[in-house]
């Protein structure tokens, strides 16, 4: 089964136009709980993103929050396609330089995949590779199989006859 970054793809919910103010772009932020806004054209087409840290900079110095959110846009967003195979964003979450990605299709903003999902996303394929594994040595093992302890029974709690045969091959085993 392949999964693409659509598939764990979130809601960008603090989206603005360029020309929308500084003060409404940051208002949008807050309200959202968002730690960033997307700056998008009329068509949605992804321009760049402003973070929180640029808003709080901008704050700090004063700056005209009626001026257009242009003035703090960074052009420099880390994007990926929609139908991009999951796999080509891992190195990026993995070197730890990066908490979220803006999601487009075909240069227009859909979304964005954070660092949860993806965390989200592994903790449950390992979930289900252990639970397989697991079901495989069952099936393997057959009725001998402890799934308590996932192992198997030791021989002693085998039918009498099928410990005759283990047993015997297991004493030479150890004497040899």
């Amino acid at each position: 089964m392949r999964i693409t970054v659509r598939d764990l793809a979130v809601p960008a919910v603090a989206v603005a136009e360029q020309k929308t103010s500084i003060a409404a772009a940051r208002d949008l932020m807050l309200r959202w709980n968002a730690s960033e806004t997307y700056i998008v054209d009329r068509r949605g087409k992804l321009l760049g993103v402003v973070p929180d840290y640029e808003f709080l900079k901008a704050e700090l110095a004063g700056a005209s929050s009626s001026e257009p959110i242009s003035t703090l846009l960074s052009t420099k967003v880390e994007s990926v396609e929609a139908d991009a195979d999951i796999a080509t964003v891992f190195s990026k979450f993995r070197e730890g330089w990066c908490a979220r990605i803006a999601v487009t299709d075909k240069g227009r903003l859909i979304g964005r995949l954070t660092r949860a999902e993806v965390l989200r996303l592994v903790v449950h394929l390992r979930q289900i590779a252990s639970v397989t594994e697991v079901t495989a040595d069952a099936a393997i093992a057959g009725p001998h199989y402890n799934a308590r302890r996932e192992r198997l029974a030791p021989v002693r709690k085998m039918p009498k006859a099928a410990r005759s045969t283990g047993g015997r091959k297991l004493r030479r085993l150890k004497a040899g």
